[in-house]
């Protein structure tokens, strides 16, 4: 799996950097790994839970099973 980390600014100029969204969240008292956790957590505890209680499945919030997420960094996400 894969992780994109970007962010819109308030004139919709998007910034894909590392350096760059690492300087937007320490303005606003954040860090990159704080925000890694708590995407960790909504897949875990919202997607997934959601996911395995309507679905059969042999994985769950707790056991994912041999994924490995992987931080992406890009200048521009338009490029694959």
């Amino acid at each position: 799996m894969e992780r994109y980390m970007w962010y819109q600014d308030e004139n919709s100029v998007r910034y894909y950097q590392q350096s760059q969204v690492e300087a937007f969240l320490a303005e606003h008292g954040k860090t990159i790994e704080g925000i890694r956790k708590e995407e960790d957590d909504v897949l875990r505890n919202k997607v997934l839970k959601d996911w395995t209680s309507i679905y059969s499945s042999r994985f769950s919030p707790k056991n994912w099973g041999d994924v490995t997420v992987k931080d992406i960094w890009r200048d521009d996400l338009s490029k694959n």
